[in-house]
């Protein structure tokens, strides 16, 4: 089996932190094959997901085309297929580029935080909590069982960050609006000017036509006499 057909995921993505994700993580992606009718084998792309935070977790499996067909059929964002998908996809876009588990970046890395220092780090590894995503939703179960008596103040610092993070998106975003507008503003401030302009110089030659037309007829009518 090619290395890129086993994997082990290594955090539990939340690339968007108003979209539902579910609590697990990939733990394998594999090619099964699949007898046809015909005798012939047909390949069928498979993950293993186990639950995040769990240290030797049971794993479930599940056939990725039925995932993203639930995924499509799907209206509400608390879908459980539709969660699972976005949770998953990632890494399978990964495994199907040939890249290994640990080129998955999703979220913000632990290690780059400076909420966390590097022990806690460590300490969180085995239950792969990898992001500060992953901290802000680790369970009171979980924190229990971690070899650190401050893990309710990192959740919370953790919560807060995020938080801090979004709303900080959102100033953002709203600033590139009101600049997007102001330049619009601007733009259509020019075109009425354009518009005026061209309006002013129209009747600039409508006025010349209207004294240049009876000054023509009374030349006409002088020759004539």
């Amino acid at each position: 089996m090619h290395p890129s057909q086993l994997m082990t995921a290594p955090q539990f993505p939340m690339t968007d932190a108003k979209q539902v994700m579910a609590a697990v993580i990939p733990t394998k992606f594999e090619l099964r094959y699949k007898e046809q009718a015909d005798g012939t084998l047909k390949a069928e792309e498979w993950v293993e997901v186990a639950k995040i935070g769990v240290t030797i977790p049971a794993t479930t499996p599940h056939k990725i085309a039925k995932i993203i067909a639930g995924a499509k059929k799907a209206v509400d964002p608390e879908d459980e297929m539709a969660a699972l998908w976005r949770t998953i996809e990632p890494y399978y876009d990964n495994w199907k580029k040939g890249g290994a588990a640990d080129e998955v970046i999703n979220g913000t890395p632990l290690v780059t935080w400076s909420g966390v220092s590097k022990d806690v780090v460590e300490a969180l590894r085995p239950f792969n909590i990898r992001s500060v995503e992953d901290l802000s939703m680790v369970s009171d179960a979980i924190m229990q069982r971690v070899p650190n008596p401050n893990m309710a103040l990192f959740r919370e610092r953790a919560k807060k960050f995020l938080a801090t993070k979004d709303i900080a998106i959102a100033v953002r975003d709203l600033t590139n609006a009101e600049q997007e507008n102001g330049e619009l503003k601007q733009r259509l401030a020019a075109l009425e000017k354009r518009l005026a302009d061209a309006n002013f110089a129209r009747e600039e030659v409508e006025d010349e036509l209207a004294e240049a037309v009876p000054a023509v007829a009374r030349k006409r009518k002088a020759k004539a006499a």
